[in-house]
């Protein structure tokens, strides 16, 4: 995952929608935490996708331990549950 994450940079944002979208069926925080670097991703789509399936997988619809606070893009911090 560690290569996929580093291969992001400069990618084409169809490949990135893909990806975000097939990390939805590998669990693990190795997933989890690319999930989490694509919550930044300048692509709108991309963003909210990422910021959905984290909140989907994760507790309350945090990020889970070890991860970063991650707010979706446009939108009001969000720390508790929902």
């Amino acid at each position: 995952m560690e290569a996929i994450r580093h291969s992001l940079t400069g990618a084409p944002v169809d490949a990135r929608q893909r990806l975000t979208a097939a990390l939805a069926e590998i669990p693990g925080p190795a997933a989890d935490a690319t999930l989490a670097a694509l919550v930044d991703d300048p692509e709108r789509g991309v963003a909210l996708t990422a910021t959905s399936l984290l909140r989907t997988r994760s507790p309350h619809g945090q990020a889970r331990e070890g991860h970063r606070t991650w707010t979706a893009p446009g939108s009001a911090r969000r720390t508790g549950p929902e």
